[in-house]
């Protein structure tokens, strides 16, 4: 019987993306054919991206932004074989967001079914990291946002009402603290979220009834 062959290359390993501070984790065999009895793997830059292997699954963990090369090497008793994939590490998606402490709102006027001049405060956002470009959203600010940092309109209103579809006898406004929160999705799938904390204030519109004179009379 003729011995064992040394293992040969395959499919060629693509290039990977991963995080700062994430792990990811590729299957190797089909880079390879023939008997393999184990498999060694290594980054060209440790300080960026380390790798490991476990059998045919390598864990690749981001260390640092940048690029790193990856050798595998498939092995068994008669020889070797190996191949080389790059691995971008990307710098960990980031959100921060600035907001007033108070929103002085109120139940505003009801125009159909709709309501009007309720109240609104503007949150400013930056997104740093991951891929560009991102999606900026929040369940109580309308449209999505593509630029990496700018603002977002909020209204004083309950989180959940909908002042374009409102009963003329709801009230839309709650004194106290309101919890907004806004979401960052990048090109890669990666996302973050971040809250930030307002203390809505109800202005009460009072009409003044007119004073009443009283006069002497003859």
């Amino acid at each position: 019987m003729p011995g064992v062959a040394a293992p040969v290359l395959a499919e060629t390993l693509a290039a990977r993306d991963v995080a700062v501070g994430a792990s990811l984790d590729v299957d190797v065999a089909a880079g390879f054919s023939g008997t393999v009895d184990s498999y060694t793997a290594s980054s060209d830059d440790t300080a960026v991206l380390e790798a490991s292997a476990a059998g045919s699954l390598l864990t690749l963990k981001g260390v640092a932004a940048g690029s790193a090369t990856v050798a595998v090497t498939a092995l068994n008793s008669a020889g070797s074989a190996s191949q080389s994939f790059q691995v971008t590490v990307l710098d960990s998606l980031r959100l921060v967001l600035s907001a007033p402490s108070h929103c002085l709102g109120s139940e505003g006027r009801v125009v159909g079914d709709t309501r009007e001049g309720v109240g609104a405060i503007r949150i400013t956002y930056t997104v740093a990291g991951g891929t560009a470009p991102y999606a900026v959203t929040s369940p109580d600010a309308s449209g999505t946002h593509s630029a990496a940092s700018g603002t977002l309109t909020v209204s004083c209103a309950r989180s959940g009402i909908d002042l374009s579809n409102v009963a003329p006898n709801t009230n839309v406004v709650e004194s106290g603290p309101k919890t907004v929160k806004v979401t960052a999705v990048d090109a890669a799938g990666a996302n973050i979220t971040h809250e930030a904390t307002v203390t809505v204030a109800e202005h009460v519109e009072t009409r003044r009834t007119p004073s009443v004179v009283a006069t002497d009379r003859p």
